[in-house]
């Protein structure tokens, strides 16, 4: 299969492919090559070498040239994230790709997959993802955070209340002498521990899910990427059962 990869058969890119292989892949480099290909290829994306232009030669030269040094046997995520490469590739010849994925770690690339199906709250990793093109930052996105941000909002908001109401009852003092005293005993104890209870109830948020209220999602380039890479990475998780 590198074969098809390092030979193609247009006249106006052969010359530049003859200087390229003159540069001698080592065995291993050309196995790690062929085993990345073969995936790719089984996957359904053939590659063409009379269909091939220059600008998408020379992304494979580039592509060839980083990924002959991953061994999928050794690093596997590593390895479905230059698949996933070489795939965007032949199919959308996105110029991007290259240069994201040889700035990924496994860590990052870990992480793309699990933001298929969930946010990710992890800001070193999300601002790097992000500064890469594949994820953008949301703010109160996910529901644990809505939901607490909303109690916090409730309690602040009933605060407010009971004590705007302690400061309107007196003008009902003459009107409702019987109830009075007991009503205005009442509003002040509950103002007071409603200001209590939002105090801490929010401390303990903000110490606690002060990271979640701001998350990170894939973008449609990024999710197109992450959805590759899993697709090659669970091919090889099945292949070692």
């Amino acid at each position: 299969m590198t074969r098809a990869l390092l030979l193609p058969a247009s006249a106006v890119i052969g010359e530049m492919f003859a200087q390229f292989t003159r540069q001698a892949f080592t065995i291993k480099d050309r196995s790690n090559i062929d085993s990345h290909v073969d995936s790719v290829e089984d996957a359904g994306v053939k590659i063409d070498p009379d269909e091939l232009t220059r600008k998408k030669t020379e992304r494979l030269v580039d592509w060839a040239r980083e990924a002959s040094d991953i061994d999928p046997d050794v690093d596997q995520l590593m390895a479905a994230a230059w698949r996933a490469a070489l795939d965007e590739i032949l199919n959308e010849d996105d110029k991007r790709i290259l240069g994201i994925v040889r700035n990924l770690n496994p860590e990052e690339v870990h992480a793309m997959m699990d933001m298929l199906s969930d946010f990710l709250y992890d800001a070193d990793i999300g601002s790097r993802l992000r500064s890469l093109g594949l994820a953008t930052r949301e703010f109160l996105k996910a529901h644990r955070s809505r939901v607490r941000a909303y109690v916090v909002l409730a309690l602040i908001s009933n605060t407010a209340a009971l004590f705007v109401l302690s400061e309107i009852l007196p003008f009902f003092q003459n009107s409702a002498t019987v109830y009075y005293d007991d009503v205005a005993r009442f509003v002040q104890i509950f103002k007071w521990a409603a200001l209590f209870g939002s105090i801490i109830f929010t401390g303990i948020v903000i110490l606690r899910d002060s990271q979640s209220f701001f998350s990170y999602s894939l973008t449609e380039f990024g999710f197109r990427i992450a959805t590759k890479i899993k697709k090659y990475y669970d091919g090889m998780e099945v292949e070692k059962r």
